[in-house]
């Protein structure tokens, strides 16, 4: 019986000598009943994987079925999981699965001998899960015959002869050695800059804002750069779009705190658009067929993970990859601008390196969408190990402020 389509049942096909079949509407239901039922299945793996508190272990066994591209075939949850990874037989021998071609720091284990399960208590967080306590008598259950009469000819509900004795200790969250602290760029860079600002931001949780003024300058360039950044997004993957267009959509789409910002953030942002879709600069990037935009990538260093997310990937004129972050607002000295932007070049030109492993140089570009300029800033990989090293050293810095 279904709400909308009502009762589905089994008629007698004279085709199948007048055996009992479902009929069309049954066999609808059925379907719906099956979609509904697996809708649900996936919920409830998204919120089981969503509510890990320090780590999340996923298992099973694994057979050809799980390989399959197509996620609707999947079985079940793992075949969902791999389905989803697209993992490979070449994944589970490496132990871990590359993503655009960058090494992810998930690690695959596939000999539980080799699995990293620490047992401790001296874990300041509470553990989830209390392992069993066994007392004497309970233990031996496992023991020959005549101690099991003993123990059978007892109540159950007797008190143990003995205290309980821990058989295992509290299991608490992996203490993997391969566990490192996530940062995203953007904090790195602060903190780099600005350890004040950054303790406000991050460890305070205050915004980079003064708390009674809605309207603040700094929040309003803000909020126009998210919107820039996903305008030209937009018409990267649009090139023959209309910006006017374009801008009132993303406006209108928009979530601003301030109701007056929405007629000069249209017109802003529809100008921005115009101007970059006429640049002979922007021009280039718009139309390569190989250029990729918004580019999330994860850093593998020693001492943690580094996330950004790159605005532009294409490759060069001479065929080198390169890479461009757009900048809205515009300084008035451009070294100035390069010296302050350079520490998340360095960032984003490793990405790069990670990427295309094999160049002489890395290239980034700064564009300033305001005044269309767009300034260069080449790396060597000379450069790219010693700003590696200094991120690492950088991070360790900041580990240790938060301790």
């Amino acid at each position: 019986i279904d709400a909308e389509k009502g009762l589905g049942l089994r008629v007698l096909d004279p085709e199948q000598d007048y055996k009992r079949t479902s009929s069309f509407v049954r066999t609808l239901i059925n379907r719906n009943a099956g979609r509904r039922q697996r809708a649900e299945e996936k919920r409830l793996l998204y919120v089981a994987c969503t509510r890990a508190r320090d780590h999340l272990l996923l298992g099973g066994t694994l057979t050809d079925k799980h390989f399959a591209a197509n996620l609707d075939a999947a079985a079940d949850c793992l075949g969902w999981i791999c389905g989803s990874l697209a993992l490979t037989e070449d994944d589970l021998a490496r132990g871990s699965k590359a993503i655009a071609g960058v090494p992810s720091p998930l690690p695959i284990h596939t000999d539980p001998s080799e699995f990293p399960v620490p047992a401790t208590t001296t874990h300041q967080a509470e553990p989830a899960f209390h392992a069993l306590r066994l007392s004497d008598s309970t233990t031996r259950l496992s023991s020959p015959k005549s101690e099991l009469a003993e123990v059978s000819g007892r109540s159950l509900d007797a008190a143990p002869t003995q205290p309980a004795e821990p058989a295992l200790d509290l299991l608490s969250p992996l203490d993997d050695p391969q566990d490192r602290p996530e940062f995203a760029a953007s904090e790195l860079v602060l903190f780099a800059a600005d350890p004040a600002a950054h303790h406000r931001q991050y460890v305070l949780g205050l915004p980079a804002w003064p708390l009674g003024q809605v309207d603040a300058p700094r929040r309003r360039a803000m909020l126009f750069g998210q919107l820039a950044h996903a305008g030209i997004e937009a018409l990267s993957n649009s090139p023959d779009a209309d910006p006017a267009a374009l801008a009132a959509d993303l406006v209108a789409a928009a979530a601003l705190p301030v109701a007056s910002y929405r007629a000069p953030f249209n017109r802003e942002l529809a100008a921005l658009l115009h101007r970059c879709r006429q640049s002979p600069l922007a021009a280039h990037w718009f139309t390569n067929a190989e250029a990729r935009t918004e580019v999330r990538f994860t850093l593998s260093l020693e001492r943690g993970l580094v996330h950004g997310v790159v605005d532009y990937i294409g490759r060069g004129a001479d065929g080198l990859w390169e890479l461009v972050d757009y900048k809205t607002g515009h300084r008035a000295n451009t070294e100035e601008a390069v010296q302050h932007y350079r520490f998340q070049l360095e960032i984003y030109a490793l990405c790069l390196q990670a990427l295309h492993p094999d160049q002489s140089e890395y290239r980034a570009t700064l564009y300033f969408t305001d005044l269309d300029e767009a300034t260069p800033v080449n790396f060597t990989p000379a450069d790219l190990a010693a700003a590696r090293t200094r991120l690492d050293d950088l991070i360790a810095q900041l580990i240790e402020t938060k301790a």
